[in-house]
């Protein structure tokens, strides 16, 4: 049966780097108050897909992996991003509350569907 990941300090950085040169990228393409959430985006694709890589035989992982990435895109680009409207400090709340939710999805999906193996 396959196991889940742990992200360590190493994958840390790495993350750390992802979503700092997608922030750049993103701030230079479309302005800052997309590139946040696309940069979250982005690391939560990442950091989900890390974790849950040894289910990636599985048709149910790629099935999530689309499902997040469809929403975040779709969140992010029909919700109005500007500063004014959310400044940096209120978004951290919502992001971690994100990520929690897309990673007990992840992992309860993922879960049942490795235990009839």
């Amino acid at each position: 049966m396959p196991q889940f990941r742990t992200l360590d300090v190493k994958t840390g950085r790495w993350l750390g780097l992802v979503l700092g040169a997608c922030y750049f990228a993103f701030a230079a393409w479309g302005g800052e108050g997309k590139a946040r959430p696309l940069g979250v985006s982005v690391g939560v694709l990442f950091a989900i897909g890390f974790i849950g890589w040894n289910f990636r035989h599985k048709q149910s992982f790629w099935l999530i992996m689309a499902g997040i990435a469809a929403v975040h895109l779709a969140i992010t680009f029909l919700i109005p991003w500007q500063d004014s409207r959310f400044p940096g400090f209120m978004l951290v709340p919502i992001f971690l509350a994100d990520f929690c939710v897309w990673f007990s999805l992840v992992y309860f999906i993922l879960r049942k569907d490795s235990v009839g193996e």
